[in-house]
């Protein structure tokens, strides 16, 4: 996409330039709260993409889910689908704190998704990156918000092959 065209739908405010700013700041640059903040203009707006991503990084970070009741689990599986699309360029950069959030949400959070009665304990070591939707419509709340927030962690690879928009 030419830059002009890009500096003109960032200065339009259009959510999905907002976006991509957003997890380029937060992911590529560690520039964290200007990230977080153009990803939550591209929430509020309803840019879906944004809301999912929005959502998931709050969690993340401080284990918030309010950006959650914006979903109806039907929207969540099509929502990351968007989301992992490979024309976002999804590759294999993280940094050190990514990687220690997924670390400490495995050693944490993910032992209660095994104990939950919701539905029989599975015997593989994490499985949770292999079932997608194994555990299907009897799986609880907690459980169902575990498990995308394992994908997440899983699929989110975020390779900056879009445009540095530190100059827009």
């Amino acid at each position: 996409m030419p830059a002009e065209l890009l500096k003109t739908c960032y200065a339009e405010r259009n959510p999905s330039t907002l976006y991509m700013k957003g997890v380029q700041f937060f992911f590529t640059f560690d520039l964290q709260e200007e990230g977080l903040a153009f990803m939550k203009l591209a929430a509020d707006e309803g840019y879906e993409h944004a809301v999912y991503t929005y959502a998931m990084t709050r969690k993340k970070i401080w284990g918030d889910e309010e950006y959650f009741a914006r979903f109806t689990r039907e929207s969540v599986d099509r929502i990351r689908k968007l989301v992992r699309s490979p024309k976002w360029a999804w590759g294999s950069l993280h940094g050190d704190e990514f990687r220690a959030k997924r670390d400490e949400f495995i050693s944490t959070i993910v032992p209660s998704f095994y104990s939950c009665q919701c539905v029989p304990a599975l015997e593989r070591d994490w499985v949770l990156w292999f079932i997608e939707n194994s555990k299907g419509d009897k799986m609880c709340n907690r459980c169902f918000w575990i498990k995308e927030v394992g994908l997440f962690f899983r699929d989110f690879e975020l390779m900056s092959m879009i445009r540095d928009t530190r100059e827009w």
